[in-house]
């Protein structure tokens, strides 16, 4: 039997050509971003505004995935750290941090593990067990979004975003989405290591904030601090 395709992996362009195999019109592409992004749901059933049979046949082609907090730290100033289970074990997270204009901001993984292994950091003392999929990045931000607004993206949790740079890239265009979240440029920060070449590819894929993670004044200390550096 073939495998449910995980419709939290694709943007709206890529939803429209998932619907258009199943002949259905461009606007229901719409419909079911909105359905799942901005209400939030995850069975096809709630969708009210699709047919039975259109949701019947949802149902046997594809799936909407969902991330749950397995634990959740609080700390004094209303940061919350949120761990979260994959569906092979894995473990990654996201934290939400409220800053003092009253807006919050949300650092998310894009990886299991890191192959960086920059000396300071925790995560790349166990090396890289595998990359995330674009779901399991945007399902950080569906599972943050219920406990209150997020105001902005920052790619700076687990991982080298840019170690990962497709489904990253087609992370960020699904939180772009207008019909979805709605996240424009500006809201969304990729903070990398320095991998140069996948820098300037980034750019032309996609418009993002970007932070470089440097660490030291000289290329002396951040070769020791960061072996990517050197």
């Amino acid at each position: 039997m073939q495998d449910k395709l995980d419709l939290k992996n694709l943007n709206q362009d890529d939803l429209v050509g998932f619907l258009s195999g199943l002949g259905k019109e461009r606007f229901r592409a719409g419909q079911i971003v909105r359905w799942i992004y901005q209400r939030g749901v995850t069975s096809f059933s709630e969708m009210t505004d699709l047919s039975k049979e259109f949701r019947r046949e949802l149902e046997q082609r594809a799936t909407i995935s969902e991330l749950r907090p397995e634990a959740v730290e609080a700390s004094r100033d209303g940061t919350r750290k949120l761990l979260f289970r994959l569906a092979d074990g894995q473990t990654v997270e996201a934290v939400r941090i409220p800053m003092e204009s009253g807006r919050t901001t949300l650092c998310i993984s894009t990886q299991v593990g890191c192959a960086m292994r920059c000396c300071f950091c925790l995560t790349g003392a166990f090396g890289l067990t595998r990359n995330l999929t674009p779901a399991e990045i945007v399902n950080q931000v569906c599972a943050a979004s219920k406990e209150g607004p997020v105001d902005n993206i920052v790619l700076m949790g687990m991982g080298e975003p840019l170690d990962n740079l497709d489904n990253v890239v087609k992370a960020i265009s699904i939180l772009y989405e207008d019909n979805g979240f709605g996240f424009g440029p500006r809201k969304v920060t990729l903070s990398t290591s320095g991998l140069v070449p996948a820098m300037y590819e980034l750019g032309r894929q996609i418009k993002v904030n970007l932070a470089v993670s440097l660490n030291a004044t000289t290329d002396e200390v951040r070769n020791r601090l960061m072996p990517v550096n050197r």
